[in-house]
């Protein structure tokens, strides 16, 4: 039976990896998004509005079915998408290959300083027990300052990233519409202990002086968090078209000075 010290060692190894697996999927999607065999531009033909109401009235699925044309070499196609904002038609919109399947292009990556700071993390946390038994403690927590503050400067380049992305992006007022209920006990096994509902606010705003649509990625469990009339903010990516629902969280600049202090005090203890 392993003792406790080896399933850390053993954890912090399993967790090196799954760092190293994100990272590495970062670095592929920038890659990806940044070939241009891989970037299309397409036009919407047709915009078709789905939803769903339950006996109550209450609305439990919102989405709309995109037909777009697209140019793919010297070959005009089509593809069929379901999407969760509404377009109008002939709206220039941008697609990635996925595979053998054509997306919408929603988010675009910065410079993978993220992504090669959290491979590097990563490694650090694999290599902490193969440290210590080969070179020693002292060796160790210097390994394990350095990947504090790799993890720190990760973080603090994700903030930045999505400040600069809703800083230079395009800004209307909308408002919630409607909340769209997803009901967890029809959608889920049955549990012991039934998970609570989550609620989707329907956000609409006006665009070149015609209202649309789109439904959030945020919820809350709690029927009231979101309020219909509720006023808020509609951010658009002047890279994408596309709505910016991601902004900068202030709690990971706190975590990142956390790390940082911890990592500096890591050195000073050497």
């Amino acid at each position: 039976m392993l003792e406790s010290t080896e399933l850390g060692l053993l954890f912090l190894s399993v967790a090196g990896v799954a760092v190293i697996l994100y990272g590495l999927s970062l670095l592929a999607e920038f890659m990806k998004q940044h070939s241009k065999r891989n970037i299309l531009i397409g036009e919407v033909q047709n915009c078709a509005h789905e939803e769903r109401r339950d006996e109550k009235d209450q609305l439990i699925q919102y989405f709309y079915k995109l037909n777009i044309r697209y140019e793919d070499g010297r070959n005009i196609k089509t593809v069929s998408l379901n999407d969760t904002t509404e377009r109008s038609k002939g709206e220039k919109v941008k697609l990635i290959r996925d595979g053998r399947r054509v997306k919408l292009l929603k988010t675009t990556y910065p410079q993978p300083v993220s992504a090669l700071t959290a491979i590097l993390c990563g490694a650090g946390m694999i290599a902490f027990q193969y440290l210590q038994k080969g070179a020693g403690d002292r060796i160790a927590s210097l390994d394990a300052s350095i990947v504090l503050l790799l993890a720190a400067i990760s973080i603090i380049f994700t903030y930045y990233s999505d400040y600069i992305r809703t800083k230079s992006a395009s800004q209307t007022a909308g408002t919630i519409k409607d909340l769209l209920l997803y009901e967890t006990e029809k959608n889920t096994h049955k549990r012991i202990m039934r998970a609570p509902d989550t609620f989707y606010p329907v956000i609409r705003y006006t665009e070149d002086g015609t209202d649309r649509e789109f439904l959030s990625h945020y919820s809350t469990n709690s029927k009231n968090g979101f309020k219909i009339g509720q006023e808020t903010t509609v951010y658009k990516s002047p890279e994408t078209g596309e709505i910016i629902e991601k902004k900068p969280n202030t709690i990971l600049l706190i975590i990142a000075v956390v790390l940082i202090f911890l990592s500096i005090s890591g050195f000073m203890s050497l």
